[in-house]
């Protein structure tokens, strides 16, 4: 494997696996991070049991789903997104529905081809072996959830793998109404925090979306998707954050 540091970084956890290719210098794959391809619950956090939505067999359809409803209208369109949302909400893994159906789009395994490769000056990247179409979900950032209130003095300056579930203040802070969304009709905007409760801390484990680098011109937006409770402020710490195919 002379081009490759790793055939598959995810060690299985994939399903599709993602190789490493092997950068011209002497650098290394971190050896302190460790692949993972669900959520770590921190201390101190806690999950309340997935909400029961729909019954639908086999699939989601837009007259009488209660999941649809949460959203006004069907998010999809043969599983992607036609654009950013205020937030998505999508059926819960105990709903009725098949696990193919459009309701569930974000929660399928990775489905397009992933290289991980080392730039000169921006450490680790990821690139795509493959097209990928708009506004089809790409991954969700995953790693240790925890409480911001929990991590150690100056860790935000040091660590950059945190990743702050901040749907509810970006709500507040464009203004959106609580009844804008069926979903959101029990939230009160004006009693929201300005600063969120929850992060994502991805610096030792976590997924693919680790290795995603910042970029001035992105073809990746991120997404705030709810399985878990349709009541937001129960589900602040079950707010993912996806990765979507922005095209040009």
């Amino acid at each position: 494997m002379p081009w490759f540091l790793s055939r598959d970084v995810a060690n299985g956890l994939e399903a599709i696996p993602i190789r490493a290719r092997k950068p011209a210098d002497s650098t290394t794959l971190p050896e302190d991070f460790r692949y993972i391809n669900k959520m770590i619950i921190g201390k101190n956090v806690i999950q309340l049991e997935d909400y029961i939505g729909c019954n639908c067999r086999p699939k989601c359809v837009a007259n009488g789903c209660p999941c649809i409803q949460l959203n006004g209208s069907l998010p999809y369109k043969l599983g992607r997104l036609s654009g950013p949302k205020d937030i998505v909400f999508e059926c819960s893994k105990r709903c009725s529905c098949e696990p193919n159906c459009v309701l569930r789009s974000s929660q399928n395994q990775l489905k397009y081809p992933l290289e991980l490769y080392h730039t000169v000056d921006k450490g680790w990247a990821v690139r795509t072996l493959s097209t990928i179409p708009t506004g089809e979900p790409l991954c969700e950032y995953l790693g240790l959830l925890r409480m911001i209130e929990d991590l150690d003095d100056g860790a935000t300056e040091t660590n950059f793998y945190l990743y702050d579930i901040d749907c509810l203040q970006q709500l507040k802070e464009r203004g959106t109404t609580s009844n804008a969304i069926p979903g959101l009709e029990s939230v009160k905007m004006d009693q929201v925090n300005n600063d969120p409760e929850f992060t994502i801390d991805a610096a030792h484990r976590g997924n693919i979306s680790r290795f995603i680098n910042h970029s001035c011109e992105p073809n990746l937006y991120t997404q705030c998707v709810t399985h878990r409770h349709p009541d937001i402020t129960k589900a602040c710490n079950k707010l993912g954050s996806y990765f979507l195919q922005k095209g040009r």
